[in-house]
């Protein structure tokens, strides 16, 4: 049995924002990622099981962290003010402009060149630029992209000049492996 790293854990019975548990755990970094077969997962409290499930070990599944349920994207300006549509978080957010480069957040984007650390609680490394390619409407987007901390991507994007004003999807892949669909940045 691998220890997991507890990355975010919300309890329903002490944050009225949760509407059940949920524990999101970093996989061991000695976990091989070659073997197909399924991986039990067991949650321990103090040394006995209190849940049990089983996941299939995969080295990458992209997705982009979101401010809400439609998609927006957690993402920062460069002068780390929130991209986000103006009415999202009034006076706080303000939409990307066309030209401008955004720094977007996620997790799953896979081991960077160098490797991880077991267990250690500071982790960086940049993503290949070769594997990384993302587009805004369909529009190719300039990208580079880096492991922040555990578990954490950073990709630093530059909107299209032709990016459509209001809420564009954004597709990033890689290493042939795409970001999770509906994730949506806001340009004016």
């Amino acid at each position: 049995m691998l220890p997991g790293y507890i990355y975010w854990y919300c309890s329903a019975q002490t944050n009225p924002n949760c509407a059940d548990d949920q524990i999101n755990v970093l996989a061991p970094a000695s976990l091989s990622l070659n073997d197909s077969a399924p991986v039990p997962i067991t949650v321990l409290n103090n040394g006995a099981p209190i849940a049990r499930t089983v996941s299939f070990r995969n080295g990458y599944s992209p997705a982009f962290l979101s401010f809400d349920t439609k998609g927006h994207i957690a993402a920062r300006h460069l002068d780390s003010s929130l991209m986000a549509p103006s009415g999202l978080y009034p006076g706080l957010s303000t939409p990307a402009k066309a030209g401008e480069t955004i720094s977007l957040y996620g997790t799953g984007f896979g081991p960077v060149p160098g490797g991880i650390v077991e267990g250690s609680a500071t982790q960086s490394g940049n993503l290949s630029t070769a594997g990384l390619s993302c587009w805004v409407s369909g529009l190719n987007a300039q990208a580079v992209g880096a492991l922040v901390s555990p578990g954490l991507y950073q990709i630093n994007l530059t909107i299209p000049t032709g990016a459509p004003s209001g809420d564009n999807p954004v597709v990033c892949i890689y290493n042939f492996n795409p970001t999770f669909p509906g994730a949506l940045i806001a340009v004016q």
